[in-house]
C-alpha cells in the first residue's frame, strides 16, 4: 500500500469508495484559550495494487504539540476486492477519514501530524503535516 494524498479539513466522509471533503487544506486551528481541541479531521485515500485486494492494512497518527506527544489514533484500512476487468497497471484507491477533534493540546504554535502505514517495530512514518494552534485574541485583522 502507497499513502497517495491526505489532507487537514472541517469534515470528509467515504461513501460508496470515493472521498468526499469540506474545508480541506487547514493549516490553522484558531483558539480562543487552552486546553482546545486540535478540531479537524484527517482525509486521504492510498493506493494498493491487486496483491492488496481484499486486505487489511494498519495505519497510525501521532500528533505532536511544540514539546509533547499529545494523541496516537490507530486504525485499519480495508482494502476491496478487485472490480470486474480490472487492468494490468490499475491501481485499487482505500478512502480513509479520521476524527482529531478528541485530541486535546495545551500548547499554542507548531504541531505535527505525523502519519504510519503498516507501521513496523520502528513506527516510520511515511506522511508528516505541520499545522498551528493559534490564539485568536492574537489575530491580526487588516485594516478597514
Amino acid at each position: 500500500m502507497k499513502l497517495e494524498a491526505v489532507v487537514l479539513c472541517d469534515a470528509a466522509t467515504v461513501r460508496e469508495g470515493l472521498l468526499h471533503t469540506l474545508g480541506a487544506g487547514i493549516s490553522r486551528v484558531w483558539s480562543r484559550g487552552l486546553p482546545t481541541s486540535v478540531s479537524t479531521v484527517v482525509a486521504g485515500f492510498a493506493t494498493g495494487t491487486k496483491d492488496d485486494a481484499d486486505s487489511l492494512h494498519e495505519i497510525k497518527m501521532t500528533v505532536y504539540s511544540p514539546t509533547l506527544e499529545i494523541g496516537t489514533i490507530g486504525g485499519a484500512l480495508k482494502v476491496g476486492q478487485l472490480p470486474p476487468k480490472f487492468e494490468k497497471d490499475e491501481h485499487l484507491y482505500c478512502p480513509f477519514v479520521q476524527d482529531l477533534r478528541m485530541v486535546l493540546t495545551n500548547e499554542y504554535g507548531k504541531h505535527t501530524l505525523k502519519i504510519a502505514l503498516d507501521p513496523g517495530s520502528n513506527d516510520e512514518y511515511i506522511w508528516t503535516h505541520d499545522f498551528w494552534v493559534l490564539n485568536v485574541d492574537e489575530m491580526v485583522l487588516p485594516p478597514i
